[in-house]
């Protein structure tokens, strides 16, 4: 989070505008990125609670040769999953689309203060609060636990198998 001294040091900032717009991408983005996890961690989590609540099924229905009274279960687990997976599907895309606009202010504002990652001298040193709200928001451009800009196609993939491994062990 920004502190104290930097909001007071951007409110003074000729570039005010798109400081604040950064900052306001940062929060979201690391809000966003925390969704995620929570929505993996989640999904992993009812993807095994479903494989072992229908193998459970599938064994008692074999023994007993009819349908257990809490058999709904399996399918409430089911539409929690495909959920889970739908709506990091969901975040993911509103996370793209975030940082592509939060990227545009970037470019934008690094050109303004003649400051990019190719040039290490500078023609006019920019001032500390602009470059601790540039790098925070790069920095939380990444997923967690990934890096490169991967995270993204990742956790797309990863919500796609989930999606589609639970239909499949439901018509197993």
């Amino acid at each position: 989070m920004v502190s104290e001294k930097i909001a007071v040091g951007i409110k003074n900032s000729e570039f005010k505008e798109e400081l604040e717009e950064l900052v306001i991408a940062t929060i979201k983005l690391k809000k966003y990125s925390s969704q995620l996890f929570v929505l993996v961690v989640g999904s992993i989590f009812l993807l095994v609670l479903e494989t072992f609540i229908h193998r459970k099924f599938i064994q008692y229905e074999k023994l007993v040769n009819y349908y257990n009274k809490y058999e709904h279960i399996d399918l409430i687990v089911w539409f929690c999953c495909v959920l889970f997976a739908s709506i990091g599907i969901f975040i993911l895309f509103n996370f793209q689309k975030l940082k592509r606009s939060g990227m545009i202010v970037f470019e934008e504002l690094t050109d303004e203060l003649d400051w990019s990652n190719k040039r290490k001298e500078f023609i006019r040193k920019p001032p500390i609060e602009a470059r601790i709200v540039i790098k925070d928001f790069i920095q939380n451009t990444d997923l967690p636990f990934t890096v490169n800009g991967y995270g993204q196609i990742i956790y797309l993939v990863f919500f796609i198998v989930v999606i589609l491994t639970s239909i499949l062990i439901q018509l197993a």
